[in-house]
């Protein structure tokens, strides 16, 4: 039972993550070559979304 198996171990914190062959986490830390400007544009986009009116 995959929710039995998280309520008793819980997440872990992954040291380094690697999908289709690029590193997307070292030592704890995100890595990408524009992060910044990736982080940016995410801040950007959820407030758009944070101030739309609930039900529309």
């Amino acid at each position: 039972d995959p929710v039995e198996a998280w309520l008793r171990c819980g997440p872990a914190q992954a040291a380094t993550t690697i999908v289709h062959g690029r590193v997307l986490l070292e030592d704890g830390y995100p890595v990408a070559p524009h992060l910044p400007e990736i982080l940016r544009a995410h801040e950007r986009l959820a407030r758009r979304m944070q101030a739309v009116p609930v039900g529309r």
